[in-house]
């Protein structure tokens, strides 16, 4: 089996080949893609070190080619972020320059990073449907949803986008709950980023109320009488559009894409100079959670231990008040069969018109993104309920196009 990682001179993907080896993967080989081929040999240079202390044997290659290393993969993971942390830095520090939230997946600095990648994610799915029409696309890549709405209109390929916030919530409430997750089932939807856990079983009892009444120990960051009033638990980015003028004074200092770059720097150094230990203890500083949630996921694919998983899938029905083209993200069961959404039984009227409207915001962007349509992406931003006035949107788009 071929694992095809885009992206893959990524300084934290070495936690991605501890996983498949955790995990126990029959991996014949990972190929790693990249654009510069000395750093690409650096983080492959780590990875074989992990292979040759476990009891796998998988290849670590590299190549430059995306193409070629796409080829004949049963599974792609596309972890690319077009214009490196630098480029997050700018999507988190200039929207504060006109008085809005920096964020890297939000409003105008989740526009700014679709901006530059939807184009490439394009590029991606459709060299998987022509040189690996059988693999699985598995997306780690922001703005998620609005890369596979892109992806889903370029190319007939099977792919899900992860994200391990919702997991990572789900841990917390069952922290909370005093239980583990595997005795929890849960009634969960949304769309990237903007998901509310509905329903919250615990062998068999509903104890959605029970988490209510206790939401302040989660620390969301979303006022506990606002989510009690909502009936559902939102993730904690929804403190983004509940909360925005709270979240904008808390904004000071560095912006985290350019903390992230200087630790970057220091993990290149690392493996440059192969000092392992040290370089496991920044590892260590930082959770990777995604890649375990990704290993897991093809373990299930692969019918090696089938479970759930949080995902972002085309909507076909699950949420009727979206379009079924729609990118959603729901509980799925996946084993060798494929990925299998949870039935929704019922929306909580409260998120239905956030989830509505960002939903329209989304999909008119990221289409008009495509198109190089500026008029189109200035409407599209207007829909969000940060922006709404034009001349700001104007500005905005201005603004990341020339920057981008």
């Amino acid at each position: 089996m071929k694992i095809a990682v885009i992206g893959g001179s990524g300084v934290y993907t070495p936690n991605l080949i501890k996983e498949i080896i955790r995990y126990n993967l029959p991996v014949d080989e990972v190929i790693l893609n990249g654009r510069t081929k000395e750093k690409l040999e650096l983080v492959a240079e780590y990875c074989r070190e992990l292979v040759k202390d476990s009891a796998v044997k998988i290849q670590v290659s590299t190549n430059t080619d995306r193409i070629e290393s796409i080829k004949n993969a049963d599974f792609v993971i596309s972890q690319i972020r077009t214009g490196g942390m630098k480029a997050r830095a700018f999507d988190e520090s200039f929207p504060r320059e006109l008085g809005l939230i920096g964020d890297e997946t939000y409003g105008v600095g989740g526009f700014s990073d679709a901006v530059r990648t939807l184009p490439i994610a394009v590029e991606i799915s459709r060299e998987i449907a022509e040189y690996a029409p059988d693999a699985y696309l598995i997306d780690l890549t922001n703005p998620a949803s609005m890369v596979m709405r892109a992806s889903r209109d370029a190319a007939d390929i099977k792919m899900v986008a992860v994200c391990d916030m919702p997991a990572v919530t789900m841990e917390k409430i069952a922290g909370l709950l005093g239980c583990s997750t595997e005795k929890m089932f849960v009634n969960y939807y949304g769309l990237n980023h903007l998901g509310f856990f509905d329903r919250i079983i615990v062998n068999g009892e509903d104890r959605t109320n029970e988490v209510l009444g206790m939401v302040e120990g989660l620390g969301l960051g979303v006022d506990a009488h606002l989510i009690r009033g909502l009936g559902v638990v939102p993730l904690p980015n929804l403190r983004l559009y509940y909360h925005p003028h709270e979240v904008l004074k808390g904004q000071a200092g560095k912006p985290r894409g350019e903390v992230l770059a200087g630790v970057e720097e220091e993990i290149m150094v690392c493996l440059d100079t192969k000092d392992y230990n040290k370089l496991e203890a920044y590892y260590g500083r930082r959770a990777t959670p995604w890649y375990g949630i990704m290993a897991g996921l093809m373990a299930a694919l692969m019918g090696i231990k089938p479970g759930y998983f949080f995902l972002n899938v085309i909507n076909n029905e699950l949420l009727d008040f979206l379009p079924d083209e729609a990118v959603v993200e729901v509980y799925c069961y996946v084993d060798k069969n494929g990925v299998h959404p949870i039935h929704i039984e019922m929306v909580s009227d409260e998120v239905k018109p956030l989830i509505s409207t960002i939903n329209e915001y989304e999909e008119r962007t990221q289409k008009a993104i495509i198109k190089k349509d500026m008029d189109g992406m200035i409407r599209a931003l207007m829909i969000h309920p940060e922006i709404r006035d034009y001349e700001l949107a104007r500005t905005v788009v201005e603004r990341v196009m020339a920057a981008n």
